[in-house]
């Protein structure tokens, strides 16, 4: 029969008995970052009230003076003032 461990004894096991076991169960649940099969959920597209959905990928934004520009992955540019109505630069 074992003695009873001291309260200064059961103060500092505890702890370390406790790390060891939460961090042997982390390592058996870890999946390599590869292995995880991600994939694109969902649309680009926002609902705005439009006469369709707005979307698509903007390549540049600047501002000048107080016009705000994008630029699209097809290469057209927009401008606007209000953040509501966008007309295309000529």
């Amino acid at each position: 029969m074992c003695p009873p461990a001291s309260p200064i004894a059961r103060a500092i096991l505890a702890p370390a008995l406790l790390a060891m076991a939460l961090a042997s169960s982390l390592r058996s649940q870890s999946v390599p970052l590869n292995a995880l099969d991600w994939r694109h959920i969902g649309g680009y597209a926002v609902e705005q009230g439009l006469a369709s959905p707005a979307g698509g990928r903007v390549e540049n934004v600047w501002f000048s003076g107080s016009q705000l520009f994008v630029r699209t992955a097809s290469g057209q540019i927009f401008q606007t003032a209000d953040l509501e109505s966008w007309q295309p630069v000529r």
